[in-house]
C-alpha cells in the first residue's frame, strides 16, 4: 500500500481544521444561548413546575432535549449469567431539560408503547404548529454537528445510569425511583401512576402533521431553523451559524 503524499496530509490536515473551527462556532452559539436563559432565571422562584407558554416576563427559556440509551428489564447490579442471553424488556427513557432553572423531565416510556427516534420533520411540523397557535413569538431549534452534540442533558442521563448499573431493578418503578435518586435535578415521569392514573397523554401528533404538514426537503443540511408567529406555516434556517437564514 502506498503511503499518503504530502498534498493528501495537507488537505485532510485542513480540512479536520475547518471541522473543528466550525464545531467550536455551534458549540459558542449554545453556550451563548444557555448563559442568557441562566441569567434571565437567576434568583427566580425555582418551582419543579414546567414554565407556561406565553409569560412575557420571559425571552430566552432554553429546553435540550434527547433520547437516552435504553434501561433493561430485570437488571442486576451482580448480572446472574444465564440472564445475560435472555431479552431484557426495554424501557425507553426521553429527556426534556430546561437549561436556566435547572430541572431534567425524563420520560419513561415502556417498549410497549409506540416510540419513533430521530423524527425531525415532525418535530419541525410541531414547532410550526406552536408559533401558529401563538403558544411562542419565536422559537429558534438549533442542532449541532453529529459526533459534537454532548450537553447537560447528557449529564444527566449518565447520572441516572451510572447508579442504574448499582442497583437491582425489577419494575418500571423501581428505574423511576432511581432516575429522582440519582441528581437534585433529575426527575422521572412514567406514563401511569401507581394507581393507574395518567401522568402525561400520549397524543398522534406523527399523523395530524402528516394531514397538514409539509416535509422540509433536505432536512439534514441545516444546523439551525427559526419559527416566528409573524411568518405561520413558514421556517426559516441556516446551514451554518455564519451563513445567512432562507426562507422555507
Amino acid at each position: 500500500m502506498d503511503s499518503t503524499s504530502e498534498e493528501d496530509k495537507l488537505k485532510y490536515s485542513s480540512e479536520l481544521q475547518q471541522h473543528v473551527e466550525a464545531c467550536k462556532i455551534e458549540r459558542d452559539v449554545y453556550k451563548d444561548w444557555l448563559q442568557k436563559s441562566t441569567d434571565e432565571l437567576y434568583g427566580v422562584n425555582r418551582l419543579p413546575i414546567p414554565i407556561r407558554p406565553l409569560l412575557h416576563n420571559y425571552r430566552y427559556i432554553h429546553y435540550t432535549f434527547d433520547f437516552s440509551q435504553h434501561f433493561t428489564l430485570p437488571h442486576r447490579c451482580r448480572q446472574i449469567g444465564p440472564m445475560y442471553f435472555v431479552t431484557a424488556r426495554k424501557i425507553h427513557m426521553f429527556g426534556v431539560r430546561v437549561d436556566g432553572i435547572p430541572i431534567q423531565y425524563n420520560y419513561l416510556v415502556d417498549e410497549n408503547e409506540t416510540i419513533g427516534q430521530n423524527k425531525n420533520k415532525y418535530v419541525i411540523a410541531y414547532f410550526c404548529w406552536r408559533v401558529m397557535a401563538k403558544l411562542h413569538s419565536t422559537i429558534y431549534y438549533m442542532m449541532q454537528i453529529p459526533g459534537h452534540a454532548r450537553c447537560l442533558i447528557d449529564a444527566g442521563f449518565a447520572h441516572s445510569k451510572r447508579l442504574y448499573r448499582r442497583s437491582d431493578v425489577d419494575l418500571l418503578q423501581d428505574i423511576a425511583e432511581i432516575v429522582d435518586k440519582s441528581t437534585a435535578s433529575n426527575k422521572a415521569v412514567v406514563m401511569k401512576k401507581e394507581n393507574n392514573e395518567l401522568e402525561w397523554e400520549w397524543r398522534d401528533w406523527k399523523t395530524f402533521f402528516a394531514c397538514h404538514f409539509k416535509p422540509l426537503k433536505g432536512i439534514r443540511q441545516y444546523q439551525q431553523f427559526r419559527f416566528s408567529s409573524d411568518h405561520p406555516g413558514c421556517v426559516f434556517v441556516k446551514k451554518k451559524t455564519t451563513m445567512m437564514q432562507k426562507l422555507k
